[in-house]
């Protein structure tokens, strides 16, 4: 399940305060890309020291939503099959 969002920790304004307007949105930019579409951007700037860590927590942040994803549904399948006392066609 794909989600519409990225979450940007205020953490992260320490790590980005040395680089350059520019350099921050490349950066942000590349992150929103890999986000929604798992791309490897080719950063070339000082914001390419940054991107391995941020894509790391984007990568944790996908998995640990799937995860939340996957046990809702195995929560409402059982909720489900109670209501119906197991003679439901799912």
């Amino acid at each position: 399940m794909s989600r519409e969002y990225l979450h940007a920790y205020h953490s992260y304004l320490k790590s980005i305060e040395p680089l350059s307007d520019a350099e921050r949105g490349r950066l942000f930019t590349a992150c929103l890309i890999y986000s929604m579409t798992g791309e490897e951007p080719e950063l070339r700037g000082s914001e390419r020291f940054l991107f391995p860590t941020i894509r790391e927590q984007i990568d944790r942040d996908r998995d640990a939503y799937d995860q939340k994803c996957k046990q809702s549904q195995e929560n409402a399948m059982r909720r489900y099959a109670a209501a119906c006392g197991g003679i439901c066609l799912l």
